[in-house]
């Protein structure tokens, strides 16, 4: 299957094998039932992929859960990152509003540590569920786990860990007025 129209830009060859997921259930039973190389590929935006495409399986995962306790937000990775965004400012909560229109999953935007008018994902992350595929376990990284800086993330460097889920608190005050 070409991956070109699964990505922003229009470009990139064939997945020898593709699995396009909803839900977290779904994305766990592919990453249970395949070996590697593993790709995640979300809405494919801000990535260019070869003509000679990817080895292995590459997992759309275009949806998911937003789950609220208070301030505190649980996210499935393939959750768009703007419907979250908005989905914070309907319920009050701030600490998002200012990356509005950034096209990413919430794993995307994890992995990247996304960033805008002085906001970047690490301000309110506190966890991220991590699937490991070396040993084939899933494993929960707390905030100080996990090395930022502006628009980076040290998970970027560690390509045997897939973003499942990750928690967020926000503030119930506006930040900016």
């Amino acid at each position: 299957t070409l991956l070109a129209p699964y990505t922003t830009l229009g470009v990139g060859g064939p997945a020898d094998s593709l699995a396009i997921t909803q839900t977290y259930d779904e994305t766990l039973d592919v990453l249970h039932t395949t070996d590697e190389p593993l790709w995640f590929l979300g809405y494919g935006s801000n990535c260019l992929i070869s003509d000679e495409g990817l080895r292995g399986t590459t997992i759309l995962w275009r949806g998911g859960e937003i789950s609220r306790e208070g301030a505190m937000l649980t996210v499935d990775a393939g959750v768009l990152w703007d419907d979250l965004v908005r989905t914070t400012i309907d319920h009050q909560l701030w600490g998002f509003e200012l990356m509005s229109e950034i096209p990413s999953t919430v794993g995307g935007a994890v992995f990247g540590n996304i960033a805008a008018y002085g906001q970047q994902v690490s301000d309110t992350l506190q966890w991220v569920e991590v699937y490991d595929t070396n040993s084939k376990q899933m494993h929960t990284l707390q905030h100080d786990d996990i090395t930022f800086a502006y628009r980076q993330s040290s998970l970027q460097s560690e390509p045997h860990r897939k973003i499942l889920r990750a928690g967020f608190k926000l503030s119930t005050t506006p930040l900016h007025a």
